[in-house]
């Protein structure tokens, strides 16, 4: 009877022991499945991170495409300036009496300011679009890395 009531208390041992060993298996499954859920969650940020950078690279692509058109706006607009000063200057060439002449050199005056102007600004366009073709680059860049 001492023998068997031994062989009890050590089925018994082992029966706690595998109850032990099942939570702790149950434990470790909690905490991969845990894990899992949260590489998941960080695998959807990362994805609309990326999203969110391509689409910030297709605004930037489109900002530059106007940037070069303005620039190309004021290109022609410049060169209609001169086109315009060029016939001012001619035409103050032309006039017999001073003061039409003098009206006509300030009329030429002014349009080569407001040329120089356009240039400038068809200039500072294109520096515009350089640096949106360069912010564009880095976004694309940062996209490709993540």
């Amino acid at each position: 009877q001492e023998k068997a009531e031994q062989e009890a208390q050590a089925e018994q041992a082992k029966a706690e022991q595998l109850k032990a060993e099942q939570a702790i298996a149950e434990q470790e499954a909690q905490a991969e499945q845990a894990k899992a859920e949260q590489l998941k969650a960080e695998q959807e940020k990362a994805e609309q991170e990326a999203q969110a950078e391509l689409a910030r690279a297709e605004q930037l692509k489109a900002e530059q495409a106007i940037a070069e058109q303005e620039a190309q706006a004021e290109q022609v607009r410049a060169e209609q300036l001169k086109a315009e000063q060029a016939k001012a200057e001619h035409k103050a060439e032309k006039e017999k009496a001073e003061r039409q002449a003098q009206a006509d050199e300030a009329e030429a005056k002014r349009l080569q300011a407001e040329q120089e102007k356009a240039e400038q600004e068809t200039k500072a366009d294109e520096a515009k679009a350089v640096l949106l073709q360069a912010e564009q680059a880095k976004v694309e860049q940062e996209a490709i890395a993540e």
